[in-house]
């Protein structure tokens, strides 16, 4: 969705590429094991960049190519 902003300025919706549109990714989050060194454990969570929302936002259509 296109958003007009001000003069020359526009903001642009697109699907957040971390996601892909879900809202949610699978992070690495350390789990402490004092008996083995600890591990690494995949768990879904609120992504990141688009802070659930499955979007982000860009001021223009170049920014879309290189995000």
């Amino acid at each position: 969705m296109d958003v007009h902003l001000a003069r020359d300025v526009w903001l642009v919706e697109v699907e957040c590429p971390e996601c892909g549109g879900e809202g949610r990714c699978e992070y690495e989050v350390a789990v402490i094991d004092y008996e083995h060194g600890g591990y690494l454990k995949g768990e879904r969570m609120t992504c990141e960049r688009c802070h659930g929302d499955g979007v982000i936002e860009v001021e223009d259509e170049e920014q879309c190519v290189n995000s």
